[in-house]
């Protein structure tokens, strides 16, 4: 590739405003050599310069003076904390691993008892309940799919579904609707 008849990026012209170092030797020998890039370099070194002047210039002036704090310096019980932290959890981890507490053999090994398995028994009779018809009895007279419980004599129920949807039999209804 002949460095002079490449130029540089856009991209290349900021790295090389920033610091001339980050660029490869290729470029950097470009940039010597080449009057134009080296012009280039100098419009966008003056934009971003005055670009910086403009913003200091605008910025709004502080109300009151600020100082950043002085760094601490770390004392030695601080700087190791993480370590004995570290060292601390992993003693207590080969202490109960070692220990082999009985409270947590009882909890992995489990008896199954009489009343757990007929509560089970009971979960799984419901469960094969609703596997094989979900909706509940209400919503299957709803939807059509089993005929309604009979008649208890409350008729308000009856009386609300004719109201909804009037019978085709029924020629009362169909007069007062034309």
């Amino acid at each position: 590739m002949n460095s002079q008849n490449s130029h540089l990026t856009h991209e290349q012209w900021l790295i090389a405003v920033l610091d001339r170092a980050d660029l490869d030797a290729e470029r950097q020998s470009h940039l010597l050599a080449c009057p134009d890039c080296q012009q280039e370099l100098k419009r966008i070194a003056g934009r971003l310069s005055r670009l910086g002047r403009r913003a200091a210039n605008l910025a709004p002036k502080p109300s009151r003076p600020f100082r950043l704090p002085a760094p601490k310096a770390q004392s030695l019980h601080w700087g190791h904390k993480p370590a004995w932290a570290l060292a601390v959890t992993c003693a207590i981890l080969l202490i109960v691993a070692l220990w082999h507490p009985q409270w947590l053999q009882g909890l992995l090994k489990k008896d199954l008892t009489a009343a757990d398995l007929a509560a089970d028994r009971q979960l799984m009779q419901a469960v094969d309940a609703m596997v094989k018809n979900a909706l509940p009895t209400d919503y299957q007279q709803i939807a059509g799919l089993i005929d309604p419980q009979p008649d208890d004599g409350n008729s308000s129920d009856n009386d609300l579904m004719d109201w909804l949807v009037p019978s085709v039999e029924d020629g009362s209804n169909n007069k007062s609707l034309s």
